[in-house]
């Protein structure tokens, strides 16, 4: 912003310094230009029921219980002129590696089991032989030291 910006800022909220720590009015102000200017309505987020609800830039879903923070989501609130709600605070926080290490066993999914289960299920289909072992008869239990025997690709000494 501007120096000049600044200057309209201070004079509209009648304060003296946007930037005063006991009564800090410029976090509001840069919150209130990214909503008008920067967030647009339908693409970052919609309005449904009376409530400002965040749309993935990624996947187009929107994204139910999610809020921006540090304030931008009361700022979008104001400018659509909703009920502003609170802000969410954070009592705590882990990170996936810290949680998942609070468990003595794990499982996982894969993101693309499901498409490919149609492949998988066709091939369990296909028609399989079955090996049966030979007769015992003809797999005497020990060689026979007369003939030459098959190194089976172990050591031997």
């Amino acid at each position: 912003m501007s120096e000049q910006g600044l200057a309209d800022c201070a004079r509209t909220l009648q304060v003296d310094d946007l930037y005063n720590p006991t009564d800090p009015w410029a976090a509001f102000v840069v919150n209130a230009i990214k909503a008008k200017e920067l967030f647009v309505r339908d693409k970052a987020y919609i309005v449904r029921e009376g409530e400002a609800l965040i749309v993935d830039e990624f996947s187009g879903r929107v994204m139910e219980g999610r809020r921006w923070g540090d304030g931008l989501h009361q700022a979008i609130e104001a400018k659509e002129g909703l009920e502003v709600q609170p802000e969410t605070e954070v009592i705590a926080s882990i990170t996936y590696q810290s949680l998942f290490r609070r468990f003595e066993k794990l499982s996982s999914m894969s993101g693309t089991a499901l498409t490919e289960a149609g492949a998988s299920f066709r091939a369990a289909l296909l028609s399989t032989t079955r090996h049966t072992r030979a007769p015992r008869a003809a797999c005497p239990e020990t060689p026979d030291p007369t003939q030459p025997q098959r190194n089976s690709g172990r050591y031997t000494s």
